[in-house]
């Protein structure tokens, strides 16, 4: 779990380094979708465009999801890509 809660934290200051702003509590830490589930709908209650979500797989292929609150979908994205991918978002 430490493991994980580096690569918040490296992401965190990744985004925030990219002039991305960000949700004070920025980080829930769950290890059951239930939960999740219920972080993700106080996201979306709150207007919280996207949420990243990762995983311990995320750690060894480097791969995250990037969910949408208007479609609720998940795209699958490289960590090194999100803070691009974000901006090109949020610039369109």
């Amino acid at each position: 779990m430490n493991d994980l809660k580096d690569l918040c934290l490296h992401i965190n200051n990744v985004l925030s380094g990219s002039g991305l702003r960000l949700k004070q509590e920025n980080m829930i830490f769950t290890e059951c979708y239930h939960k999740l589930d219920d972080e993700l709908y106080k996201c979306d209650s709150l207007g919280i465009p996207y949420a990243v979500i990762i995983n311990e797989s995320s750690l060894q292929n480097g791969l995250l999801k990037l969910r949408s609150r208007d479609t609720t979908l998940e795209e699958t994205i490289h960590i090194s890509d999100l803070p691009t991918y974000l901006l090109q978002i949020f610039s369109n």
